[in-house]
C-alpha cells in the first residue's frame, strides 16, 4: 500500500477534487488548507502581492492511500488533466507499513463489558 501526497495551488482544490471523484477505484482523500513557506523570488510570476506580503502562498494538500498499482496510472491522470500544466504541484509516494479503522468499541453499550465499572 502507498500514501501518495500532492500539495497543490490553493485554487485548484475544486478541480483536483473532481478529478479524484471521477477515478473509479479511490475511495476517498483528504484535502487540507495548508501554507506554502519557502524560498521566494520576488520575480516570480506566481506569486501574487499578498504572498509577498505575507510571506507564505495558500496551498491544498491532497492524501490518498491507493494499492501500488494504482499509484502510476492515477498519476498518469493527473498529469493528462488540467491539474499536468501547473508547475507548482509537487507529490511524493511512500509505503504503508500499516492501516486500518480504529473501533473503539461503546463501553456503556458493549455487552462483553457488564459487570466492569
Amino acid at each position: 500500500m502507498k500514501h501518495l501526497i500532492l500539495t497543490i495551488p490553493a485554487s485548484l482544490k475544486r478541480d483536483a477534487a473532481d478529478i479524484l471523484h471521477s477515478v473509479d477505484y479511490i475511495e476517498g482523500f483528504t484535502l487540507i488548507d495548508v501554507e506554502g513557506h519557502g524560498t521566494q523570488s520576488e520575480n516570480d510570476p506566481f506569486l501574487s502581492p499578498r504572498d509577498k506580503v505575507v510571506g507564505y502562498t495558500p496551498r491544498a494538500r491532497v492524501e490518498l492511500l491507493l494499492e501500488d498499482k494504482q499509484v502510476t496510472p492515477l498519476l498518469e491522470a493527473l498529469r493528462e488533466s488540467k491539474l499536468g500544466a501547473n508547475k507548482h504541484i509537487v507529490y511524493w509516494v511512500t509505503d504503508i507499513q500499516e492501516s486500518g479503522r480504529l473501533n473503539i468499541p461503546d463501553i456503556k453499550n458493549d455487552q462483553s463489558n457488564e459487570g466492569v465499572k
